[in-house]
C-alpha cells in the first residue's frame, strides 16, 4: 500500500527510523526489499510497524488539517451524530448470591 502512495507523492524511498544502536535508519525503494529484509530478520517487526505508522501518519496529516475547518467539523457532526450510552444497574439476590443486572441502551443525540 505504501509504495503506490509513494509513487503518487513522487517519493522514492520508504525510510524506517531506528536508533544507531539498532543499526540506524534503513530505507527501501520497493516492497520486495522490505519483505526480504523482514524474512532475513534484518528488519525487526516493531521497527516495521513504527515505520509504517510514521508513513501513514505523514500521508494522513494533510487530511487531518483539512478536517479542522469548522465547516467540515459541523458537516461531520451532522452526518454522524454522537450516541450516548446509558447503563442501568440493578442488584438482586438469587440462590443466596447477589447478582447484578446490567442494561445498556444507546440514545441518539438530537
Amino acid at each position: 500500500m505504501l509504495f503506490p502512495i509513494f509513487s503518487l507523492k513522487k517519493r522514492t524511498e520508504f525510510v524506517i527510523k531506528r536508533a544507531e544502536k539498532f543499526g540506524g535508519n534503513i530505507s527501501f525503494s520497493n516492497y520486495e526489499d522490505v519483505e526480504t529484509a523482514f524474512k532475513n530478520k534484518e528488519l525487526f517487526p516493531l521497527d516495521l510497524k513504527a515505520g509504517v505508522t510514521d508513513a501513514l501518519n505523514e500521508f494522513l496529516e494533510p487530511i487531518r488539517k483539512k478536517f479542522q475547518d469548522p465547516t467540515l467539523i459541523q458537516l461531520t457532526n451532522n452526518a454522524y451524530p454522537q450516541e450516548k450510552v446509558f447503563s442501568l444497574f440493578s442488584f438482586f439476590e438469587m440462590d443466596n448470591k447477589i447478582k447484578i443486572k446490567i442494561k445498556i441502551q444507546k440514545k441518539k443525540k438530537k
